[in-house]
């Protein structure tokens, strides 16, 4: 990149680079016009209230919550309630892990809304809350933590029409194709019938996402506007959970993916190894693995490796091709991994975790994700000594190095971990490779090879190997060693 585009770049934080430039400027809002990607003025009616009443009524289970005439004013939401807090909503409660629903108690709802300047939203409104929204690039959590909870969510409602969507903490911007091509597939659409979404003012088209409590676009902060139905889908804040509920939705995500980017039955049927780079400083802040080389030199041992580098302008086909083509994909932790879900079943992961994740279940997130379908292995090497942390600010090794993963549960020490780079420990990862890529390539069933995430070290620390080997002849060479070759058949693409 010339340096003097550089300041008119922006670093997101899965290490993805792009032009900072707000994609709405100047963009047609007229019907037919760049709705899918810009916010349009929220079309209102005259109220219709359910059962003759203007008060809010909520239906909730475990995945998602459903809202009958949500209100809206200036940012905040209320449920408006007939009565004290007596009745049935008692107190203010979570919608997500940002934002949170105000119980708004009146004698009579119609009074209320009848002495208010009032302007109702019409159909199903969807509201989706990225809730990191201090890293808006990081599509690990629009995956993990957004979209694959709400395409099991959709599905198991019968796939209801969803008329607008509100996405709350991101800016234009942040709607990189990945997210708007995932969110097309989540709602059953095609990417250019993505309904109107509507996000929160912002001033500054760069940066971090709005805060919470910003108003929404297009919305008069004099008027309250009430939602005639909502829905929303729970993040792991609010009681929900992280990546698709059944196998059979992870399944069906992937053929659709599949689908969408032309990769048919057979697509690919050898054995490639596909490593992730992080882009270069200063392009980017991503997480690097600091003895990249030295990894590649050993990946080669096992079979053709492939290095890729997907940026916020890598296309979705490229992406979902990639995965489709790798039989193990090799990465650091970073929010690419999220396309893991889409390794054909049979194909691998081995993921290099930092140090100092436990926050949030940070550090098992991934193998979360692709554990749903059941037939996707999932290993990693976990650092556990924090001389293989590299930080890329000196001030946050003086601070935070001598912590202790038990200590580093606050939100300084866990930024701190997710801004360093690895120093790969090459001796255990060749004894991972060793364990677990013989038994892949020869077809072996990710249920049966899987390990619990607190027991992958087993895997290849030599101790815990030296307890777990059985006696064998002095000169015996361990049958593991030689069992490198890919056969000649691995498993097909379903």
């Amino acid at each position: 990149v010339p340096m003097d585009r550089l300041a008119k770049l922006e670093f997101l934080s899965n290490g993805s680079v792009v032009d900072a430039v707000d994609p709405c400027r100047g963009a047609d809002l007229s019907p037919g016009g760049h709705a899918t990607q810009c916010e349009v003025p929220m079309v209102t009616s005259k109220p219709r209230w359910a059962q003759g009443s203007a008060r809010t009524r909520v239906n909730q289970s475990q995945a998602w919550t459903s809202y009958s005439q949500l209100w809206h004013n200036a940012g905040s939401w209320y449920a408006l309630v007939e009565g004290g807090p007596d009745k049935a909503i008692k107190a203010d409660w979570k919608m997500s892990r940002n934002t949170r629903i105000q119980a708004m108690h009146v004698s009579s709802a119609n009074a209320f809304a009848k002495n208010t300047d009032v302007a109702f939203v019409p159909g199903t409104t969807l509201l989706l809350d990225y809730s990191y929204w201090r890293h808006p690039g990081a599509i690990g959590h629009w995956g993990g933590d957004v979209l694959y909870p709400l395409y099991s969510t959709l599905r198991e409602l019968g796939r209801p029409t969803i008329d607008r969507v509100i996405i709350l903490h991101i800016k234009h911007r942040h709607l990189i194709p990945w997210v708007r091509h995932t969110m097309a597939v989540a709602l059953d659409l095609e990417l250019d019938n993505l309904p109107p979404i509507t996000l929160m003012r912002t001033a500054e088209p760069v940066g971090i996402g709005p805060g919470p409590g910003t108003p929404l676009f297009g919305l008069d902060d004099e008027k309250w506007y009430v939602f005639e139905h909502g829905l929303h889908v729970h993040d792991t804040f609010s009681g929900g959970k992280r990546g698709f509920k059944r196998a059979a939705d992870h399944n069906a995500w992937r053929d659709e993916m599949y689908r969408r980017a032309g990769v048919g039955p057979g697509w690919s049927e050898g054995n490639q190894i596909t490593f992730h780079l992080s882009p270069p400083r200063p392009l980017s802040n991503g997480r690097r693995v600091v003895n990249e080389g030295a990894l590649l030199e050993l990946l080669a041992k096992y079979g053709p490796v492939q290095t890729v580098q997907f940026r916020s302008d890598t296309s979705f086909e490229e992406q979902v091709q990639t995965m489709a083509n790798s039989s193990i994909f090799v990465a650091v932790h970073t929010s690419v991994l999220t396309n893991a879900v889409l390794l054909r079943p049979g194909a691998a992961v081995f993921e290099i975790t930092p140090c100092m994740l436990q926050w949030g279940q940070l550090e098992e997130f991934m193998k979360t994700l692709t554990s749903a379908a059941g037939d996707i292995h999932h290993f990693a090497w976990r650092c556990m000594d924090n001389k293989y942390t590299h930080h890329h600010d000196p001030a946050d090794t003086r601070k935070f190095a001598h912590w202790t993963k038990e200590e580093c549960m606050g939100s300084e020490c866990v930024e701190a971990a997710i801004r360093v780079d690895v120093e790969l420990n090459l001796e255990e990862f060749e004894r991972l490779l060793d364990a677990r890529v013989p038994q892949i390539l020869a077809g072996q069933s990710a249920q049966s090879l899987d390990v619990k995430w607190e027991d992958m070290p087993d895997l290849y620390t030599a101790k815990q190997l030296e307890e777990n080997a059985e006696p064998s002849e002095a000169d015996e060479e361990p049958e593991i060693v030689g069992a490198r070759a890919a056969p000649s058949t691995p498993p097909k693409t379903k």
